[in-house]
């Protein structure tokens, strides 16, 4: 999977790019064909905003996104949304390959 941090409109220290990094990568324990995953960290303000986007051939493409004050929360806060996205998808498909409706 290729992992993608993107920054805007703030300076992010090598600290929280690499949780972001590590927590991004971190996703493909709940889902393993995913092929890419972008997290977009934006410092609007007093907010900082996380878009995390992942992309999964003949499926989906999965967006979540996240606000909060700090940078470590918000992140925390757009993977567990992921995260739940991504077990609902592939226990969807599960229940689709095995016969359940």
């Amino acid at each position: 999977m290729k992992a993608t941090i993107t920054v805007r409109h703030e300076n992010l220290d090598e600290a929280s790019k690499n949780y972001a990094r590590v927590k991004t990568e971190g996703l493909t324990r709940f889902f393993e064909r995913i092929t890419k995953a972008n997290m977009i960290l934006d410092g609007k303000g007093a907010f900082q905003y996380v878009e995390v986007i992942a992309s999964i051939p003949r499926s989906a493409t999965l967006v979540s996104h996240a606000k909060n004050k700090d940078v470590k929360s918000a992140i925390d806060e757009a993977i567990l949304k992921m995260e739940h996205q991504l077990s609902k998808l592939k226990s969807k498909i599960m229940d689709k390959h095995h016969g359940k409706k």
